[in-house]
Order: C-alpha cells, then sequence, then structure tokens
C-alpha cells in the first residue's frame, strides 16, 4: 500500500494531465477538430476512473494510518535491542555474571567512554 503522501502525489499529478487536456480540448473544439475531442474524452473519462480510485485509496491510506496511532503512545526512552557479535570467552564470562549482559555492557561504556549523565537520559 501506498503512503498518504504518493497518494496524493499522484492525485496532483492526474489533476495536472487533466487541466492540460481539457484546455487542449476547448482549443480543438474551437478549431472544430472533432475526432481529437472524441478520444480526449474518452482519455478524461479514463482520468476521471483514475482519481476515484485514488480518492478512494486516500481515504484508505489516512483510515489505517489513524489505526495505527491508536493506542498506547510509544515510549521514547525505550531501550532498542541490539545484536552485536562478541569473542566466545567474553561472552562465557558475561554469562557467569549476576548482572544480565546489558547492563554489564552500559556500565563498561559509561566508565569507559565518560558519558556524562544529561546524555544518559
Amino acid at each position: 500500500m501506498r503512503t498518504l503522501e504518493q497518494v496524493i502525489k499522484a492525485q496532483d499529478h492526474l489533476s495536472k494531465k487533466e487541466i492540460k487536456l481539457i484546455m487542449m480540448v476547448s482549443h480543438w473544439q474551437k478549431n472544430n477538430m472533432t475526432e481529437l475531442c472524441e478520444k480526449a474524452e474518452i482519455i478524461l473519462k479514463k482520468i476521471n476512473k483514475r482519481v476515484l480510485a485514488l480518492r478512494t485509496e486516500k481515504y484508505e491510506v489516512q483510515k489505517d494510518e489513524e489505526k495505527r496511532k491508536a493506542g498506547r503512545p510509544k515510549k521514547e526512552d525505550k531501550k532498542i535491542p541490539v545484536g552485536i557479535k562478541l569473542p566466545p570467552w567474553l561472552n562465557e564470562w558475561m554469562k557467569r555474571q549476576p548482572e544480565s549482559k546489558a547492563e554489564l555492557i552500559e556500565k563498561a561504556l559509561i566508565e569507559y567512554y565518560q558519558i556524562p549523565e544529561h546524555l544518559q537520559k
């Protein structure tokens, strides 16, 4: 499914094409170019069908986005799982410690790089 931005962009693109074609049709009508006018009318009908389909798609995308926003807001300072590769001996040592691996790594990095408290929050 496309994003709302993409659907709106497609709608704008189609409406610009429709306006250009309408202007050309009016010019052709003034100059009695009926064959071109008839072909343009067919194209305009197809454009209108596509515009209606895009409106439906836009409605569905908006509805879907509203559903995603429902519920409890996400916690911004939530810890993020990160996969890292460690030498086997370090992994074994960390398993034997009472603290979790995450706590050990966090404490070690804070001490080694002297990360200030205001950056830790």
